[in-house]
């Protein structure tokens, strides 16, 4: 799966197009600030594109909300109630894609999410492999202010390595500083 993130956008002779964001060298601290050239910029909304399994959460005032659906066969049983999220048919189906960037099908169908970010907001981007390993409950803590976005990424991919992952496991941590 993919996950791209433009936490600034811009609008450039009538096209929307991502506009730069500095990422510090050691903090991995995204500023996504205001003003821009060509119009304007979003300013303080993340946009999220997303096709296949790999997610997006946003960690905000103690509370982590995942910001994308699984593209999966998985998710389609859920979602049709015909078994639960937990259920031996759903782990069995969790890596059928349904819906993935560079796949046999074409006609890939990427979600856009728009989310209005506050001051302090953490974001995670992750592939399956880590959400596979590490519940949701056991990530959040490592997206708390006092841990840095550098050493959340760290302890996030030791801890899926620890638990037996061999896949990719991906972690990306930005925290939001308008001020």
């Amino acid at each position: 799966g993919a996950v791209r993130v433009f936490p600034r956008l811009r609008r450039h002779g009538g096209a929307i197009q991502p506009a730069p964001i500095r990422i510090g060298r050691e903090s991995l601290v995204a500023r996504a600030g205001v003003g821009g050239a060509g119009g304007g910029t979003t300013g303080d909304e993340l946009f999220v594109l997303h096709a296949g399994d790999s997610r997006a959460y946003l960690y905000r005032d103690g509370a982590l909300t995942r910001l994308t659906r699984d593209h999966n066969l998985a998710q389609l049983l859920v979602d049709a109630g015909i078994a639960p999220p937990d259920s031996p048919e759903t782990q069995k189906t969790r890596h059928v894609l349904t819906n993935v960037l560079g796949g046999p099908d074409t006609g890939v169908t990427v979600d856009v999410h728009r989310h209005q970010l506050q001051d302090g907001d953490t974001l995670l981007l992750c592939t399956d492999c880590l959400n596979d390993l590490v519940r949701d409950d056991e990530i959040a803590p490592f997206l708390a202010p006092s841990h840095a976005p550098g050493d959340a990424c760290r302890a996030l991919i030791d801890l899926a390595l620890e638990r037996g992952g061999r896949d990719n496991v991906t972690v990306v941590v930005a925290r939001y500083q308008f001020n």
